[in-house]
């Protein structure tokens, strides 16, 4: 506006604003931030990871404890057991897991689960101990039994805990005949509930780790030897245990 040659200019007027105003405005703009950062991390999930560690054929006779993760915590333990006129092979979740459980025919216990079966929470399991072979009451014949006779490359399906949250494992057996069988690997998923597919072994979400010392060393392995003889388990424990010392005085590893 131009009056008599000069020219004016308004200015904006400056308005103070209400303190109590301002930080409600401040609490609207943290809250709008950590909206975000939420929407992020959901749009960006924690990748699946699976840990594989390979084995050298361990018999399972040779087995003792398992640490899937290797945290110093066991996950599995596997079990021999002779009776007077029998013996057989059990496997134990470590504390707060489970084992996938199967039933067929007159069989219940451990699982052989098929390449690429899905374990997760709607896998059927059980939190005691589960047997994979077994042979009773051997006199002049025995009685053979186990979901795991004659499968070759099935899996165990593990549930187990790491920090007290639940994740999900495999591990990878070949069995014979009753009491016979060795392992040959197992994995892990790193994130907690998530499902795990068995034999997954290869692929950009799979890492491959090494064996722990105890199961690094290298095992004569012949395909699947023989059981003891009927002889030998109508004998009892006491025979069995003289063909254990047979076997291991000869330089073999047992592996019924």
């Amino acid at each position: 506006m131009t009056i008599a040659g000069e020219h004016f200019k308004r200015e904006r007027a400056t308005v103070p604003v209400n303190s109590k105003l301002e930080n409600r405005l401040l609490g609207y703009i943290t809250a709008a931030g950590a909206a975000s950062v939420g929407l992020m991390a959901i749009a960006h999930p924690a990748e699946a990871k699976v840990v594989y560690t390979p084995l050298a054929n361990i018999p399972l006779t040779s087995l003792t404890t398992i640490d899937l993760n290797g945290d110093g915590v066991v996950d599995l333990s596997f079990k021999f057991y002779t009776t007077y006129h029998g013996a057989f092979q059990l496997v134990y979740p470590g504390a707060g897991g489970a084992i996938a459980y199967g039933t067929a025919a007159h069989s219940v216990g451990a699982a052989p689960l098929p390449w690429l079966t899905r374990i997760g929470w709607k896998t059927r399991v059980t939190k005691n101990r589960a047997e994979i072979t077994g042979v009773a009451g051997c006199h002049s014949t025995c009685e053979h039994f186990g979901l795991w006779q004659y499968q070759t490359n099935k899996y165990l399906g593990i549930k187990f805990l790491i920090g007290g949250k639940t994740h999900f494992g495999w591990m990878r057996l070949t069995v014979g005949a009753a009491l016979t069988g060795y392992a040959s690997g197992y994995a892990y998923e790193t994130i907690a509930d998530e499902p795990i597919l068995a034999g997954k072994t290869t692929g950009a979400e799979v890492e491959t780790a090494v064996a722990p010392a105890a199961l690094q060393h290298p095992v004569k392995q012949s395909p699947i030897k023989q059981s003891p003889s009927l002889g030998v388990l109508a004998r009892g424990v006491d025979g069995i245990a003289i063909w254990r010392k047979e076997e291991e005085a000869m330089g073999s590893v047992i592996e019924w």
